[in-house]
């Protein structure tokens, strides 16, 4: 049956519209709890903001909670930011700890109740008023994670950056030089994106 011109325009539209719809559908992204305009993530309870951190390849934001937000690329690198209360178990030392201004000793403690006491910190005096970075397994076969945080208003601010999984088979076998020149290198990106973060 030959069809008129008017049904073929008729169902010429009604595909455009599918393939819309499916093609929205696709895109959608996780639902979040604090605002996100395309550039700029700003928390839920709203004490800080931090534009979306510059990656490889398609970054975008993938979820957040109460604690923070994580941004994901195409080839499985995260940055995450956190905004952490002081601990309940260590909030009048640390307290009295920052009040004596060490901010140091402050953030020491605060690593090794997030991060574990075996870890090795590293502490710069001279960005933001002191901020401390470290390397982080979360498990002894885990990829590594670089973290870096300071402390404003008895809240410790934190930026991690993971690398991808596969990466953790390429680094088994290098020698020590170049395992610590990866380390700091993953470290100082830690240390340049958490100062993006802009505390209210």
């Amino acid at each position: 049956m030959k069809q008129t011109p008017h049904a073929i325009k008729h169902i010429f539209a009604r595909n455009i519209l599918f393939f819309g719809v499916v093609l929205v559908a696709g895109c959608v992204g996780p639902r979040i709890v604090g605002t996100f305009d395309g550039k700029t993530y700003t928390s839920a309870q709203q004490d800080y903001s931090v534009p979306m951190p510059q990656m490889a390849g398609g970054d975008r934001i993938t979820g957040d909670d109460e604690r923070g937000v994580t941004f994901r690329d195409d080839f499985g690198s995260r940055v995450s930011f956190y905004s952490l209360p002081f601990p309940p178990s260590l909030f009048r030392e640390l307290t009295a700890a920052l009040e004596s201004g060490g901010n140091e000793m402050v953030l020491k403690m605060c690593f090794e109740s997030l991060y574990g006491s075996a870890t090795e910190t590293h502490y710069h005096s001279e960005v933001l008023g002191g901020v401390m970075s470290c390397i982080y397994y979360k498990q002894p076969d885990s990829t590594k994670t670089a973290v870096a945080g300071f402390v404003h208003s008895k809240r410790v601010y934190l930026a991690e950056v993971g690398l991808p999984e596969a990466t953790k088979f390429l680094t088994r076998d290098t020698d020590d030089a170049a395992l610590r020149k990866q380390n700091e290198w993953l470290e100082n990106r830690a240390v340049t994106l958490v100062q993006t973060i802009q505390p209210k």
